[in-house]
């Protein structure tokens, strides 16, 4: 179905500029959560800590020598903090905003960079069933356990650091969906 999606659509100039450099690169995600002790609806699978994306990236960008690029919408507030990021440490040829270079950010343009990467790197997000589809690689961090992550089918494709939590007496869990719906109900 995605291929067919591919011959019948029509992706951007953009697009097609970006591959003809012949980059490697692997898709980014970061979602982006104000306060590291929400973890109501999606916040529970989003990270707080800037300053652990930073590495992450100047590792993907200087130790590993790869481009980057940046998967998102720019009403996203992760989006904001990354081109600062980007700016401030002149990454602009090694970190690409996929809203840069998607006309409209449109379902052909994300399946072509997703299907074209090495692996995706971020947050748990609608995107990485895409890339679960495509069967390409992808490691998942600050995520609530869920059941099914454990199937044999989605170990095989991604990797998951599970958001952990402490409670009053210093011991460290891994945080679940039962217990997010748990540390919810009684705050």
């Amino acid at each position: 179905l995605i291929d067919l999606k591919i011959k019948r659509g029509k992706s951007s100039n953009k697009i097609h500029k970006f591959f003809k450099k012949k980059k490697r690169y692997v898709c980014f995600f970061w979602k982006f959560n104000r306060n590291k002790n929400d973890i109501h609806g999606s916040n529970a699978r989003a990270t707080f800590d800037k300053e652990k994306i930073f590495k992450i990236l100047n590792y993907l960008i200087h130790n590993k020598k790869l481009e980057v690029v940046i998967l998102g919408l720019k009403n996203d507030p992760s989006i904001k903090i990354l081109r600062k990021f980007q700016i401030e440490n002149n990454l602009e040829s090694r970190l690409i905003f996929l809203i840069d270079i998607s006309n409209n950010y449109n379902f052909i343009d994300q399946v072509l960079i997703a299907k074209n990467s090495l692996c995706y790197i971020g947050n748990g997000s609608g995107i990485t069933e895409l890339f679960y589809h495509l069967k390409i690689k992808a490691f998942i961090f600050d995520h609530t356990l869920v059941n099914y992550f454990q199937l044999p089918h989605f170990k095989k494709y991604r990797k998951t650091l599970f958001k952990k939590y402490k409670l009053s007496d210093k011991t460290e869990n891994i945080l679940s969906e039962k217990k997010t719906d748990y540390l919810i109900k009684n705050q």
